[in-house]
């Protein structure tokens, strides 16, 4: 289900009247949603998410969350949310840490009043752009032996060629061998080399089935790659999992998800029912999130969990696509497009305790979408993309299209 802003805008007003009308006496005296009569997390759509572990970030399209005035991007310190200064001018996509500060990356082109091209750093109490940044879009951040890898829609970085990916090593920027044919939409580390995917069908010129593989001097295909556009990628110590919109990989049949042992790819089960936006290993299992129903078979609801063998429900799932997930203080985050996760209404932001859904504090929630997360210093960071006045309009991926996770 995709809203409009206005359905979306009754949905949250709907959510909110009905906590105000489930408040107990007892509730009132506790103080409980009291103050402001609002949906706890975000009213719009989560893209990004990440953490240190006890913070997380979040990032996407919105002015508010909670109560906090916070463009695009915000922070959960446990307790409530905060603004990271003054936000972006527009989407937020992906987020990440390097070198202990909190790197994001989409559309904007603006951040904290000054020039920052499609990505920026937060120092703990400023934004500062990464040099001359780069030339479109920025969709996935991963750091890779030392050197934040940043993966997009670019041509150019630091006013140099870098086709699709470029990495930054805390003061210049260098391409990385001679790139690829499209957008550069996932990336993660498998043993030890650095992993790309997304719409790109060639690396260095040459074939690689939307996703490829660095030796540290180029780029080489992972057998012979999927079906179709990578959006998400993950791995543990044996497995890459690579999702997205193909149904084969490797020449098997692989509906939408599929694992790579380190010689051959194969299916997860019999798969996912649609295209998947992200996916997060939380407690030695895999989650995926997406605009998808059903997984393995099984009813899933946009949030489903592999565990080796087979393909569970996690809770009641979500009331719309999840777009990032991430893992702190021992949870399962989600962000995305949803207001509800099973019954508890939560505004595009949760967090899944292994057997409820919990929100993220009863704020006026985020008037727009969420598209990233961070964790930082023990902190959840929430990021979107709102436009000041004056500004280009935010861009909303078109649904299935997700950037992944900013793990």
């Amino acid at each position: 289900m995709n809203r409009s802003r206005s359905t979306r805008t009754a949905g949250i007003l709907a959510l909110s009247l009905a906590w105000v009308a489930l408040l107990t006496p007892t509730h009132a005296q506790e103080g409980e949603w009291w103050d402001g009569f609002s949906l706890p997390g975000v009213a719009g759509y989560v893209n990004a998410t990440c953490s240190d572990g006890a913070h997380v970030v979040v990032g996407g399209a919105f002015t508010q969350a909670g109560s906090a005035f916070a463009v695009n991007i915000a922070l959960w310190n446990g307790q409530a949310w905060e603004a990271l200064g003054e936000g972006p001018n527009n989407n937020v996509l992906t987020a990440t840490f390097y070198q202990g500060d909190l790197v994001i990356g989409g559309w904007f082109t603006e951040i904290g009043g000054a020039a920052a091209n499609h990505i920026a750093r937060w120092t703990g109490s400023s934004w500062e752009p990464l040099g001359d940044g780069v030339s479109g879009m920025v969709t996935s951040l991963v750091e890779f032996e030392g050197d934040l890898i940043v993966g997009g829609s670019f041509t150019e970085a630091g006013g140099a060629p870098a086709s699709r990916i470029a990495r930054w090593d805390g003061s210049s920027w260098a391409p990385m061998g001679g790139g690829m044919s499209s957008t550069v939409r996932a990336l993660t580390v498998y043993q030890g080399d650095l992993v790309a995917g997304g719409s790109f069908a060639q690396a260095e010129g040459n074939p690689v089935g939307y996703i490829a593989r660095w030796d540290g001097a180029a780029w080489n295909s992972v057998g012979t790659g999927v079906g179709s556009w990578v959006f998400a990628l993950a791995a543990d110590e044996s497995h890459l999992y690579a999702a997205g919109w193909f149904t084969q990989a490797g020449g098997v049949d692989a509906s939408h998800i599929a694992e790579w042992d380190g010689s051959a790819w194969g299916p997860l089960g019999s798969g996912i029912g649609s295209s998947v936006n992200c996916l997060e290993i939380h407690n030695g299992d895999l989650y995926a999130g997406g605009p998808f129903e059903v997984a393995g078979g099984v009813p899933t609801s946009h949030l489903a969990r592999w565990d080796g063998a087979a393909w569970h429900a996690v809770g009641n799932g979500t009331d719309d696509q999840v777009r990032s997930l991430t893992s702190c203080n021992g949870s399962l985050v989600a962000g995305g497009d949803f207001l509800m996760g099973g019954v508890t209404p939560m505004a595009c932001i949760g967090s899944w305790s292994g057997s409820d859904w919990e929100p993220f504090g009863t704020g006026f929630g985020m008037n727009e979408a969420v598209r990233t997360f961070a964790v930082f210093d023990g902190q959840l960071i929430a990021g979107g993309a709102l436009p000041k006045q004056g500004a280009p309009p935010p861009i909303t991926l078109p649904r299935g299209m997700g950037t992944g996770g900013g793990s």
